[in-house]
């Protein structure tokens, strides 16, 4: 089997570069922005840059499936990063939809976001009503509606993916959280409570991606990905208080506690796998790492 994988210099996507270049009947074709990006042994890169023109020309003869992880790095910047979102999470997803129906992919995998719903305080299942919040939401939702539109020229797959988390992650929330925590600064969490969320730790997330890529088939075309566990950021925020052995500086608001909650049922009834990293265990793993860099 032949991969063409996008986003291979992220977070998920080096992770499950790394876990396919290790099947024997597996090779790997990473797509990455930059000549000096690191890749797992095993994989071979492709240098194409999707903001730019003409990186079609780029990409193999031929594969057998495509993942789609690469996402604009300006998700943050609104509107400063909006063209480039547009760029990357809209335009390039349609030049990949093109090039892969064009040599004949028999499937192409779109990794999209839970941000794509209107939040709710109980876990949300794929019928939820989508109303994003941000334009980096808008612009997945979007290209999610476009991947739809080639369902019929090959099978397609949209992942919306929640909270994802573990050792080697920078940036995002957790590795926040420990950095804040560390280093005494203050933690606002809204009434005590802040963000609710289903974390989804990386190894569970890889094989989640790795059930999705080898089905012989499945029904439907959109599963979150998402973990099993509800909790809340002041829940995790103490458990790592006490993993690293400091008391976080935590300062309570009067606003209201935000959402990201997922429902995994489609998918653990489709492909028959279902999260095994408990939460306690994952951040144990990202506080051990953090403790030994």
């Amino acid at each position: 089997m032949k991969i063409l994988l996008t986003g291979v210099s992220g977070f998920i996507g080096h992770a499950l570069a790394a876990r396919l270049a290790g099947d024997s009947d597996v090779e790997v074709i990473g797509m990455v922005r930059d000549a000096g990006s690191r890749l797992p042994v095993g994989v071979r890169g492709v240098r194409a840059d999707l903001a730019k023109s003409r990186w079609v020309a780029a990409l193999p003869g031929a594969v057998d499936v495509v993942i789609h992880l690469a996402q604009s790095k300006q998700y943050r910047d609104f509107p400063g990063g909006s063209r480039d979102m547009v760029a990357v999470n809209i335009d390039a997803t349609v030049g990949l939809l093109d090039w892969a129906v064009r040599v004949g992919v028999k499937r192409f995998v779109f990794a999209s976001t839970g941000n794509v719903y209107r939040p709710g305080s109980v876990p949300l299942d794929e019928d939820a009503l989508c109303e994003p919040g941000s334009m980096y939401a808008a612009s997945k939702l979007c290209a999610e509606l476009l991947v739809r539109q080639y369902a019929k020229l090959v099978e397609t797959c949209i992942l919306r993916v929640f909270g994802v988390y573990g050792p080697g992650q920078t940036g995002m929330l957790i590795p926040s959280m420990i950095g804040r925590i560390s280093t005494g600064q203050e933690i606002t969490l809204a009434q005590g409570i802040g963000l609710r969320l289903t974390p989804l730790n990386i190894q569970d997330c890889v094989e989640m991606l790795v059930r999705v890529i080898r089905a012989a088939r499945y029904e439907g075309t959109t599963f979150n990905l998402c973990g099993n566990e509800i909790a809340s950021l002041g829940d995790i925020v103490k458990r790592l208080g006490v993993l690293l052995n400091q008391e976080p500086h935590i300062r309570i608001s009067d606003a209201a506690p935000q959402y990201l909650l997922g429902d995994n049922a489609r998918f653990v009834k489709q492909f028959g796998y279902r999260p095994l990293v408990r939460l306690e265990e994952g951040l144990e793993q990202v506080v051990e790492e953090y403790l030994h860099a």
